[in-house]
């Protein structure tokens, strides 16, 4: 049916877009959880380059295998500052400081489980509040090394080698207890809606 007797019989056709995106639920804020690290990704966005570091909740309940991300900005020339989220996620992972030279590649947070803060995302990039379906949940901050785990599925070893892997489309988050950081460091927390957007542009042979 063309627009032309759409519009002369008053109806209209449904629309249909793909979604292959898994979004995180939406959890309550806490302290207690563990998670387990199973892949990292690497993107660039917003002039800046980041790492989305994946995890699987192990806290037993309803949520338990959901899988949760943290973004942190990176720096490829390797200038860390002491407030780089990726930075301390990496020490307390390896246990000590890098050395002068070393390579911190995500290896470092495989097979390993840790105490964690969840946060959910209330609001969007221009500080609207979400709906309660609209809200998801990051990991804020890995606070502490729990324990090894002794079997790890396939998909932990995802893009884990030493180099940074070209996947995702780039995604970022900003703790509540740290706003100003967050601003800092340009983060936008809309990356699922930007994904698929963007891979639905893509199938359709338009430019974002």
């Amino acid at each position: 049916m063309n627009s032309r007797r759409a519009r002369s019989t008053g109806r209209s056709q449904d629309i249909e877009f793909p979604c292959n995106s898994d979004i995180p639920p939406a959890i309550p804020d806490g302290e207690h959880y563990e998670v387990k690290f199973v892949r990292a990704e690497q993107t660039h966005q917003w002039n800046s380059d980041k790492v989305v570091l994946w995890f699987e909740m192990l806290t037993p309940g309803q949520w338990e295998e959901a899988e949760f991300f943290m973004a942190c900005n990176v720096r490829l020339d390797g200038k860390w500052g002491p407030s780089h989220k990726f930075a301390q996620a990496w020490i307390l992972a390896n246990g000590e400081r890098p050395k002068r030279r070393d390579r911190m590649s995500t290896k470092v947070f495989r097979d390993k489980v840790f105490r964690a803060r969840m946060r959910a995302v209330t609001k969007d990039a221009n500080q609207r509040d979400r709906t309660p379906a609209q809200q998801y949940s990051v990991v804020d901050e890995l606070l502490e090394q729990v324990r090894r785990v002794t079997e790890v599925p396939p998909k932990s070893l995802i893009a884990l080698d030493d180099s940074w892997p070209q996947l995702g489309t780039g995604v970022s988050e900003s703790t509540r207890e740290s706003e100003s950081t967050a601003e800092s460091e340009g983060i936008d927390e809309d990356w699922f809606e930007r994904e698929c957007r963007k891979e639905y542009e893509e199938a359709i042979g338009e430019d974002e």
